[in-house]
């Protein structure tokens, strides 16, 4: 399927959350089997997870896909009700209006439009913070050009030219001081910026907050976080992907740490620096890669700063290109994975002679009802075939819910013989599909009064409370089964409305069908 060209449906929906869910906890697994690597490896790892997340929907709709069969019971929820056309012979009641038909939205529909606008609410959110910072860079002057250059600017502009050659930045960047923060931060792809709280400017040495904010700026990772949460975006409704963004923020910090260390940081002096600015910001910015932390998240980097073997390297190369082919290697099969349901199509053939149904309709039935490979229906078939109702239970637990089942049984339900009709309506009534309800409500009026009352009991199995009014006339039919099993079938329904009638039908002179009243009312008034 290729979803581009095609509405979208439930059975879409599942696929994109299990496919999602399978690379994120694969990344997720990655992550935790790192957790005594260098935290620049496990960047890399969620790096290449989120760029697994945004090939997902490319993948999927430009290769072949390989189609996994639902279970019955999904298929009978992601597949669309079966549309049967007009059936000779057979009385089929108009369906009850319902309420999503009457507003012309499905499930999909609705659901696929909340997506997009919480989509569209944290892609605003995203682009309100990109327009701050391009405006707190426009509020402030460069440290370069203020003319009344104090010496601790000095001092920093001088060390950041001289770190700035030291991690292979060809780049300009600007550094910029303002009261408007309260630590250090950075942000920026072709002209970084470095923006210092001047509480930091005149306080601390300049030499581990730049080596911090310029290892940012070198590995891109303002990009890479604006990245993840342009994917948390997409896939805001799975909650492994906001864990990821949490662990891709974290060990990104991890990672700057390492590199500060690696150029000539001393842990000790760099984690008192870390202490101090995150004791003066209340709290760290998120759209930007910022020096500060708190809580937990700053005392887990505090110990990683002054554990002295921790491995710091950088991500070579070849382990760079290793996750690469592992990436594809996870995301190109699962991408091309199409799940189906059922996607059964109605048989016109099967119903291509009608003055023929009467005659053989509960034969040719059963033999299709065998081809299904469902033990139930290979019972039922059995059962139409010795015209015994008693013979149509099976041992196994297979699901009744296959579309497939209900043209056979339809069409027995032309047949002659009563027996073979009452025993296609018990099976429609276990399907509890809901296209079948107007054919089972055309069978309330069958001659044969045992077909009737299957017809009462299978209609309420559908738990649609609008057939109510059409199973209520029964409760007057001149046959005790007949009433007895519209009673029940009341009962089941639980719909208040049915009360009157139940009430009246107290006056029953049948023993089995006041009981059944009895029941049914208890049911009612319970529910």
């Amino acid at each position: 399927m290729n979803p581009a060209s095609q509405p979208w449906t439930v059975l879409d929906l599942i696929s994109v959350v299990s496919k999602s869910s399978v690379v994120l906890l694969v990344l997720l697994l990655v992550l935790a089997v790192l957790r005594h690597q260098s935290a620049a490896r496990r960047v890399v790892a969620a790096q290449l997870g989120l760029a697994a997340l945004l090939a997902l929907p490319l993948v999927w709709s430009l290769l072949p896909s390989a189609t996994v069969a639902l279970p019955l019971a999904w298929s009978a929820v992601t597949d669309a009700p079966l549309v049967l056309p007009d059936l000779p012979g057979l009385a089929v009641l108009a369906a009850p209006p319902s309420g999503d038909d009457a507003d012309g939205m499905s499930v999909p529909f609705v659901l696929v439009w909340v997506y997009a606008v919480v989509v569209g609410l944290l892609l605003l959110q995203w682009g309100i913070a990109t327009l701050r910072l391009a405006r707190l860079k426009q509020a402030q002057s460069g440290v370069a050009t203020d003319p009344g250059l104090h010496p601790a600017h000095q001092r920093w502009l001088a060390t950041l030219e001289q770190l700035r050659a030291a991690f292979g930045i060809q780049r300009p960047v600007q550094l910029l001081v303002s009261d408007q923060v309260r630590a250090p931060v950075s942000w920026g792809v072709l002209r970084p910026v470095i923006l210092v709280d001047t509480v930091t400017v005149q306080n601390i040495a300049p030499d581990d907050v730049l080596r911090h904010e310029l290892a940012h700026i070198a590995r891109l990772d303002w990009l890479s976080l604006m990245l993840a949460r342009m994917v948390v975006a997409l896939y805001w409704f799975h909650p492994l992907a906001w864990l990821m963004l949490r662990q891709l923020q974290f060990n990104m910090e991890c990672a700057t740490d390492d590199a500060v260390i690696k150029t000539g940081g001393v842990p000790s002096a760099y984690a008192k620096t870390l202490i101090t600015i995150s004791q003066l910001a209340h709290r760290p910015e998120r759209w930007v890669t910022p020096l500060a932390a708190q809580g937990k998240t700053l005392a887990t980097r505090i110990m990683a700063i002054l554990e002295p073997h921790r491995q710091r390297q950088p991500v070579s190369p070849r382990s760079w290109m290793l996750g690469v082919v592992a990436t594809l290697a996870i995301t190109l099969p699962l991408g091309s994975v199409a799940l189906v349901g059922e996607q059964y199509r109605w048989p016109d053939t099967l119903f291509a002679q009608p003055n023929q149904l009467a005659n053989g309709a509960g034969q040719t039935a059963a033999d299709e009802l065998d081809k299904l490979g469902n033990p139930n229906y290979t019972a039922l078939a059995r059962a139409l075939r010795l015209g015994d109702f008693e013979q149509r239970h099976a041992l196994g637990s297979e699901s009744f819910k296959q579309r497939a089942a209900i043209a056979p049984l339809v069409l027995a339900l032309h047949d002659a013989n009563a027996s073979t009709r009452r025993l296609a309506m018990w099976g429609l009534g276990e399907m509890r599909f809901a296209e079948t309800g107007p054919v089972i409500a055309g069978m309330l009026k069958d001659p044969e009064p045992l077909v009737r009352a299957e017809a009462a009991r299978a209609l309420a199995e559908l738990q649609n409370r609008a057939w109510t009014f059409h199973i209520t006339p029964l409760l007057q039919d001149t046959q005790p089964v007949v009433r007895a099993n519209a009673a029940h079938a009341l009962g089941d329904l639980a719909d208040p409305r049915s009360l009157p009638a139940l009430y009246q039908a107290l006056q029953d002179k049948d023993e089995k069908v006041l009981s059944e009243v009895r029941w049914a009312i208890r049911e009612v008034q319970g529910g």
